[in-house]
């Protein structure tokens, strides 16, 4: 937050540039200028005037009293005859206010009587010149009053600050002015409704001139900055809340607005997620533009809503994802979207906790996993399927072709957006289970027939595996390359010495580091045919003590298990 200042040592000059004294030939004694008593006043605006009336009386009677009287009307641009109303007015007001009424009964000569017209004078120039607030309450009519505040403020003290600065009434201006701007903030704050509002009056400062620094410190009232800040950030902090809340919901209700709305184009995937961390940061950002504690408050508004937002969002979408998939309807796109916009918030909460470990990401984490879990699955699950029923096939009958069942699966993923992240998640995943499925429907069919039908069973492999590559790296180039154990495949098949089986196997282990490929490694060399029980096992140990890290990984996996019933 900006310090309020209202004389600024950093300011920029501004108004005349003219700073000899409104009065060069002053009445008064020369030794007036330096006096700095300090000086107590009959109204609200008077706490930092006179505190004695000595200065008064070295003024020199009616006569200097009655001409200052006029000078200073003059200089104020206000009549010298001080309102019936306004000497009534102190009737009712404080110990102070007492006072001065109680000089209206003295001699016009006292000092008291005249250095309450003195005050009254003054008071009234800033009843007359202070600009009036405006009717409505925009944005733009707020930032526009408060410059004009500033600028109204400053000009005239500028203007006031030689003659009352000579006759040491300097610091009564400033009070008043000082005074008159926090009750205007205090009105201006019960009109704030929305955020830009908020922080636009909490980061204003009146700019404040080098020439009348020294009288600021001891005119202006520092009690009304203490108490006016916190009402401010409370204000502040409320309608922030409120905002972001009201903000928040909108982004939920267009979300499901627009689920009958087919999903295309990068910006749909990415709408949802990025309008939440938008309508965040720039709350954030303008925060901290102001304040490090006040973002510190503003970050604990903004994660409350945050979490709730999460738990709106995960319900609500969660009972649209399991309605799809009751009625069986496809639903790539806006499945994908699901676990891109989850992937997305999680990255985003997990920055935001790693900046401020005081917030608690466990609970928000765990429930957009749950629904990140789901909208996998649902993603995964036609193509997996599909990929099931057409490799069993495959396998069986003579007419089916590879080529076929990637096409379907080369349509299923091929709009979903290339420059996101997750959509190389997605393909790669894919490609390894569908790899391991063939893999798997190769090893439970039946070789003899398989020769039969391909002749060159390897060659056939070979071809299959250089096409699911080819697929797959169309969708996403940067997949990795999890067609190598079909490729190895071949290697296997046509090997018949066991020392070089041993190294085949190993390199298997090396380039495959998934466990499940592994575990298709004992039905495979059971599958290929020539080799004993035992030598099935040396070859598997071998490539343990070749490659231990690889091998270490699939421990789990049911190899010897498996060889047992070879």
């Amino acid at each position: 937050m900006k310090r309020f200042n209202l004389m600024s040592r950093k300011s920029k000059p501004l108004g005349r540039e003219d700073k000899s004294p409104l009065i060069k030939n002053s009445t008064l004694p020369a030794d007036e200028e330096d006096q700095t008593g300090n000086v107590g006043y009959g109204n609200p605006y008077m706490e930092n005037g006179f505190n004695n009336h000595q200065e008064l009386d070295d003024l020199g009677g009616q006569e200097k009293g009655q001409s200052l009287l006029n000078v200073l009307a003059e200089a104020l641009r206000v009549s010298h005859v001080v309102p019936q109303e306004r000497l009534e007015a102190n009737l009712e007001g404080p110990r102070e206010e007492m006072m001065c009424h109680e000089a209206q009964k003295k001699d016009d000569t006292h000092p008291e009587v005249l250095l309450q017209r003195y005050f009254h004078l003054i008071e009234a120039s800033v009843d007359k010149h202070f600009p009036k607030l405006p009717v409505g309450n925009t944005v733009n009519q707020l930032e526009g009053f408060l410059i004009e505040m500033q600028r109204t403020v400053l000009v005239e003290l500028l203007r006031l600050a030689p003659l009352l600065k000579e006759v040491q009434l300097l610091k009564h201006l400033i009070a008043c002015y000082h005074q008159r701007m926090f009750d205007c903030l205090h009105q201006i704050l019960q009109h704030v409704n929305t955020k830009k509002e908020a922080f636009t009056v909490l980061d204003w400062e009146l700019l404040g001139h080098p020439d009348l620094w020294d009288e600021a410190l001891h005119a202006v009232d520092l009690l009304l900055l203490t108490e006016w800040i916190p009402q401010a950030e409370k204000k502040l902090l409320a309608t922030v809340q409120e905002d972001i809340s009201t903000s928040l919901r909108r982004i939920l209700q267009n979300e499901e607005s627009g689920r009958e709305v087919c999903v295309s184009g990068d910006e749909a995937f990415i709408q949802l997620h990025l309008d939440v961390i938008q309508c965040i940061n720039a709350v954030l950002q303008k925060a901290k533009m102001m304040s490090q504690t006040l973002t510190l408050k503003v970050q604990i508004v903004c994660w409350q809503e945050l979490q709730d937002f999460v738990e709106r969002y995960v319900n609500v979408e969660k009972k649209h994802l399991q309605k799809q998939a009751r009625m069986g309807t496809s639903g790539t796109m806006h499945f994908f979207k699901t676990f891109n916009t989850c992937n997305e918030l999680k990255l985003y909460i997990s920055r935001i906790a790693r900046d401020d470990t005081s917030f608690d990401c466990v609970k928000p984490i765990s429930t957009l996993k749950g629904l990140e879990a789901l909208s996998w699955k649902l993603l995964l699950e036609r193509p997996i399927k599909l990929a099931q029923i057409s490799l069993k096939k495959y396998f069986k009958r003579e007419d089916e072709q590879m080529e076929n069942l990637m096409k379907e699966i080369e349509k299923h993923f091929h709009y979903l957006p290339k420059d996101q992240d997750t959509q190389k998640t997605v393909i790669n995943e894919a490609y390894q289970r569908i790899t391991l499925l063939y893999l798997q429907h190769l090893v439970q069919s039946n070789h003899g027939k398989l020769v039969k039908r391909w002749d060159y069973v390897g060659k056939r492999v070979m071809h299959d595996a250089e096409l699911l590559h080819s697929i797959f790296s169309c969708l996403n180039p940067d997949v990795k390359q999890w067609n190598i154990i079909l490729i190895k495949v071949r290697e296997v098949l046509e090997c018949s010495d066991i020392e070089s089986l041993k190294i085949i196997v190993s390199e298997i282990l090396r380039d495959c580091s998934s466990t499940s490929a592994a575990e298709h490694l004992p039905a495979l060399l059971r599958w290929k045919g020539g080799l004993s029980w035992r030598q099935t096992r040396e070859v598997l140990e071998a490539s343990q003590e070749v490659y231990p890290i690889y091998l270490s990984q699939t421990r789990s996996a049911p190899w010897f298990g498996c060889l047992l019933c070879c």
